[in-house]
């Protein structure tokens, strides 16, 4: 048995060149790209996707039923995306890249491509065989589905994916629901209207839950955040919840009453709440200048790890 799978493995990057031509029975690969054509035949236009925020979570190609999609964010209008193809219990193909939202068009254009074929062993071991590395593309959205257009190999030519609804948010219809701030070092600025020049309100650890009120211009969302409403960039906003839980504990100590929870990791930085001497909080992580990223009673931010003494 092992022997057949590592002589599939060497032909697979041969078989599975395409996620979403695989699995179409008779349909043959110039039948696939002209029925491509007529159900994206608006791609020269920009994308729907009017913040970059709109592309954010799991989506699932409707046409092969085989194929996901995750997009997460990086920062800085940069998103992960991670497409995998599901070949049967033992093997797939995976495709990784680093897309740049642009503002004009709306599109998410990647120029790293990367695609995997992979498959495991009798051991449970993962093997890979990397196909290339140096695909481009983009992805937009159209009639709330999103398209994948892959110039290395033509790969997402008939693939048309649905946001999985019970994960990401973006878009009006999160109103309301919670959002979390992630692809950032230490914190995000909330700022008094959609634009990097605009005031700062107060800065976001990383991690925190946002309450998402609605998209805006330039990529901005507009949230609320400890009672404050402002802006943020949608690219640094993300609907999963972050698994920060480390279990590590440390207990408040060598101060009078209390020490100072900070939304960034400065002591200059604004007061989130006050943690009384004795408390309990849970460790994060370690950051810069002597602070800690930690969480008290629901709360994520900065406290300086002189005061913190590990459980």
């Amino acid at each position: 048995m092992k022997g057949k799978k590592s002589a599939a493995l060497a032909v697979m990057g041969a078989v599975v060149i395409s996620t979403c031509f695989n699995a179409y029975g008779a349909w043959g690969r110039r039948d696939i790209i002209d029925h491509a054509v007529s159900v994206k035949g608006i791609m020269q236009f920009s994308s729907e996707a009017s913040f970059s925020g709109a592309y954010l979570g799991t989506w699932w190609d409707l046409y092969s039923q085989r194929c996901s999609l995750d997009i997460t964010a990086m920062g800085d209008n940069q998103f992960r995306v991670n497409i995998n193809w599901s070949g049967g219990a033992y093997s797939g193909t995976e495709w990784t890249m680093t897309a740049q939202y642009d503002n004009a068009t709306g599109y998410l254009n990647y120029q790293d491509g990367r695609e995997v074929v992979y498959e495991y062993n009798d051991m449970g071991a993962r093997q890979d065989q990397v196909v290339y590395a140096d695909g481009s593309g983009r992805f937009y959205i159209s009639n709330g589905y999103l398209y994948w257009i892959d110039e290395k190999e033509h790969s997402g030519d008939a693939c048309y994916f649905e946001k999985d609804n019970s994960s990401p948010a973006s878009g009006e219809a999160y109103n309301g629901n919670s959002l979390y701030v992630e692809g950032c070092d230490i914190s995000i600025t909330l700022r008094n209207a959609p634009s990097t020049n605009a005031a700062e309100i107060t800065q976001i650890p990383v991690y925190t839950a946002v309450n998402f009120i609605g998209s805006a211009d330039n990529g901005f969302s507009q949230v609320s955040y400890n009672g404050q409403t402002g802006y943020v960039l949608s690219a640094y906003l993300d609907t999963y919840e972050p698994q920060v839980y480390t279990g590590v504990k440390c207990t408040v100590t060598n101060c009078r009453t209390s020490i100072t929870l900070r939304t960034s990791a400065s002591a200059n930085a604004k007061e989130i709440v006050q943690i009384p001497l004795g408390a309990t909080v849970d460790y994060i992580e370690s950051s810069v200048n002597g602070f800690y990223l930690v969480n008290y009673n629901g709360k994520i931010g900065y406290a300086k790890s002189d005061y913190l003494a590990f459980q």
